[in-house]
């Protein structure tokens, strides 16, 4: 059981700048963000479905995955503590040394990972950025989703899928990943999978993950602009290969509500 450590804020460091609570929306156009967890070694850091050593980030990031330099990268602990963000801290730094200019921690002042909140406190954030993204009135958009740790066998449920909403309704999706199982980018996805959906329905699978899922067992990230969940992870305790690490990015406005 997780300490009640009461309400806990989100701290990030971007390019190496004065730390505040809150996120600077990383979201904007089609840069996707590139999130990093940070092992509780502090030795080993996984992106997108590789691991590597931390100390081999900048050149895994740039030579393997290809990720321009001026990406917006988040760096997160895996674990809680002062211990856990330190090593995230490390990380972020060693990127910023390597020449990434938007490299941000992700963390809480006081607990540094969301797998240390209390559920309470996690249904209280998940409340408080629904209602800022209902505030919005935003009825028209596009947005990507990706799943990163996804045991699928299939590409559509890797994505990235690109969702056209429409009046709050899911107009079309559209592949955006490699090719393979069928799929090319440009068609369009027919079929049920996690990564075609609307926020609406994002929110819902938080608000699932926060009523079943083992404490300590997920964690979600939200957009500081229009409080749309931006990271679902989870990773089931008792099954191997039952986890997912949903990612949103790319979103954009289709038409401004008056």
């Amino acid at each position: 059981m997780l300490p009640n450590t009461g309400l806990v804020r989100l701290l990030i460091c971007i390019a190496g700048a004065v730390c505040s609570a809150g996120f600077s929306s990383a979201l904007g156009g089609d840069s996707p963000s590139v999130l990093v967890t940070v092992k509780s070694d502090g030795k080993v850091c996984v992106v997108r479905h590789f691991e590597a050593s931390c100390l081999d980030l900048p050149g895994v990031l740039a030579n393997d995955l290809g990720i321009a330099k001026d990406a917006t990268v988040s760096v997160s602990p895996e674990e809680c503590g002062d211990g856990a963000f330190d090593h995230a801290s490390n990380v972020a730094s060693s990127l910023r040394k390597a020449g990434f200019t938007k490299v941000a921690v992700v963390g809480f002042l006081s607990e540094p990972n969301r797998k240390c909140a209390p559920r309470e406190n996690v249904r209280a954030e998940l409340e408080a950025n629904r209602a800022k993204w209902s505030a919005a009135n935003i009825h028209d958009y596009e947005f990507r989703l990706r799943d990163e740790d996804c045991f699928c066998l299939f590409g559509p449920a890797y994505g990235p899928i690109r969702n056209v909403i429409r009046a709050d309704k899911l107009q079309e999706s559209i592949y955006e990943g490699e090719r393979r199982d069928g799929y090319w980018r440009g068609r369009k996805v027919r079929i049920g999978v996690q990564t075609r959906a609307t926020i609406n329905e994002v929110f819902a699978r938080v608000e699932r993950l926060i009523e079943t899922a083992a404490e300590g067992s997920f964690r979600v990230l939200y957009d500081a602009s229009y409080g749309f969940p931006t990271l679902v992870e989870f990773d089931d305790p008792d099954m191997e290969d039952e986890q997912s690490r949903l990612v949103a990015d790319g979103f954009k406005l289709l038409s401004v509500a008056k």
